[in-house]
């Protein structure tokens, strides 16, 4: 009878020490989450389908940040960010071919440039569901609606890594839209 007690118990000492350990765990990522963090990388690549005039262009594009200034603060109670600072994207767009009734109006080309993302501050309120953090949501001034996840790939006490899967509509102009798609990874170390 002894034996069978005291294994009941040992049973519920692991059951609730595992539940334990489970919670501090969430605890721990959000409380490691917690701080400002410098962007020190991002790449991403994406399509860009953009409509005037009944004419679709699209574009595939990818981009690698240089001159970085970005910072992202993360706070809590309320559970808020705060992000500050911009950066330089190298961009590498590839504009397909332009057709008309089948036949090649304008031909497809490939361009390099610099695009720098000045005044990116933004705020808002963030949550985060295991690897996931919810709520960020970024618009640069310029009409960007972002629709956008952000998964925690890594996460220690002095750096994070994160992927981002974005859909945005643009409209950077009257008659145009741009309906864009990007995936990519951020890795930012903390202040």
């Amino acid at each position: 009878m002894k034996t069978k007690v005291i294994f009941l118990a040992l049973i519920a000492i692991t059951i609730l020490s595992s539940c334990k350990k489970d919670s501090e765990s969430l605890n721990s990522s959000e409380t490691i989450l917690l701080g400002t963090w410098e962007l020190t990388a991002m790449t991403y690549t994406g399509t860009n389908a953009s409509t005037s005039q009944g004419f679709t262009t699209v574009t595939d594009f990818s981009g690698v940040t240089k001159d970085m200034t970005y910072e992202i603060e993360f706070s809590e109670n309320p559970k808020t960010y705060e992000t500050s600072g911009g950066y330089t994207v190298e961009l590498t767009s590839t504009i397909e071919d332009v057709l008309i009734d089948g036949e090649v109006v304008v031909p497809g080309y490939t361009f390099v440039n610099d695009v720098p993302i000045e005044g990116a501050a933004q705020t808002g309120s963030w949550s985060s569901d295991g690897n996931t953090i919810e709520g960020l949501v970024f618009d640069n001034g310029q009409g960007m609606d972002a629709n956008s996840s952000y998964e925690i790939e890594e996460l220690s006490d002095s750096s994070l890594r994160i992927t981002f899967n974005s859909n945005m509509v643009l409209e950077p102009s009257p008659g145009v839209t741009s309906d864009v798609e990007l995936q990519g990874e951020m890795v930012l170390e903390k202040l």
